[in-house]
């Protein structure tokens, strides 16, 4: 009988079983196994090139915006477009339809240091060059129906806007054209530097894999979770999972998948930085690192209203008082905060879990017990 469950039966025994119960108890302890610290796993964050500024502003400034919209058209013709910049946009009336391209588009939406143009859009190999393509904001403060946007650098893109249509056909048709001869994209007596684009085997700004779920994955210092050995010893999952946050995340996914399905959606897993790091503290970065579960964007939405849960353990005792419990182990569930501190025995004893289930309105769902409670079971067991 594990350590919780033999609490509450002595709690329940009379007085002159309690020594029983006692015992009981002492026979689930943990107390004299290893709980050393592991050292820790080196994340291998994917690394996304940042071109010289002063190359990419070349290439900004060479680019003719006119010419991206006709490539592959000889019957289209540039219309007349109400633009802030002349030298950066143009509409053009192709033969299968008109599109608006856009050179030099900020990477971050007007309004918020937070959301890419590339969120809720989906990646695309575009003639070999990372694409994303779907509705939403285009910068500048505009949106399309659909949108093909290429990264030139985590700053800027270069927009091909379909004004008619939601399935960007003829946006497609324009970048795909433009996209497989760059040079010949050029102003009369201009030159691009290449590689002008992200290759579509490389990473890019929208994100590697899960990590394209995350606002600014360069700032999170996001690597995506694929597979984890996890140790089916619960003190062992703590100090690996301490270790290397992508242990935690095995088991979480699951969990999610199978107590939090989300219409429409689907969770990913990856591991981040707590919080976002500086630019300037990236490189040298080696600070502490959490599984981090995410529900995928809705593409074209008009807000993020992604769910995110997030899963640390530690080998210390918890130290705070319980509050409830959670499959058996003593817990403190702080509402609020959207977060769970479940203990492996005791919360004076060593060895915990933490999670913090929040939607995007920063609240706990209605689900996040259920959540926590197959989580605990997959990794403690149930008492």
């Amino acid at each position: 009988m594990s350590f919780p469950a033999c609490r509450r039966l002595a709690r329940a025994l009379p007085f002159t079983l309690v020594l029983l119960a006692a015992a009981c108890s002492a026979e689930a302890s943990y107390d004299d196994r290893d709980w050393s610290a592991i050292e820790p796993v080196a994340a291998e964050v994917p690394q996304v090139r940042v071109p010289d500024p002063a190359v990419t502003e070349a290439n900004l400034a060479a680019l003719d915006p006119c010419a991206v919209g006709a490539a592959g058209d000889p019957a289209a013709e540039p219309a007349s477009l109400d633009r802030r910049d002349t030298s950066r946009e143009c509409q053009v009336q192709r033969s299968d339809g008109p599109v608006q391209v856009i050179v030099g588009a900020p990477y971050l939406a007007e309004g918020s240091d937070a959301a890419g143009v590339l969120e809720r859009r989906t990646r695309q190999d575009v003639a070999g060059v990372a694409a994303w393509v779907g509705p939403g904001p285009v910068g500048n403060g505009r949106s399309a129906r659909c949108a093909v946007i290429v990264p030139l650098s985590p700053e800027r893109t270069l927009v091909v806007a379909d004004p008619d249509e939601d399935d960007c056909g003829v946006a497609l048709t324009a970048a795909e054209a433009a996209l497989a001869d760059p040079a010949a994209m050029a102003r009369p007596g201009g030159t691009v530097t290449e590689p002008v684009f992200y290759a579509a085997d490389e990473p890019d700004p929208g994100g590697v894999d899960g990590c394209a779920e995350l606002a600014d994955q360069l700032a999170w210092l996001c690597v995506p979770v694929t597979d984890a050995d996890v140790p089916g010893d619960p003190v062992d999952l703590i100090r690996h999972g301490e270790a290397d946050p992508a242990v935690l995340c095995v088991p979480a996914l699951a969990s999610a998948e199978q107590a939090a399905p989300v219409a429409g959606r689907r969770w990913v897993a990856v591991t981040t930085a707590p919080n976002p790091v500086p630019e300037g503290e990236r490189a040298s970065y080696d600070g502490a690192r959490v599984c981090t579960l995410l529900t995928s964007k809705v593409r074209g939405g008009e807000a993020d209203d992604a769910t995110k849960v997030v899963v640390t353990a530690r080998r210390d005792p918890l130290k705070v008082e319980a509050n409830t419990e959670v499959a058996g182990h003593p817990t403190h569930h702080a509402k609020q905060s959207g977060t769970w501190e479940v203990a492996l025995t005791e919360t004076d004893a060593n060895g915990y879990l933490r999670v913090q289930v929040l939607d995007a309105d920063r609240k706990e769902p209605a689900w996040a017990e259920d959540l926590v409670t197959d989580l605990v079971e997959r990794v403690f067991g149930e008492d």
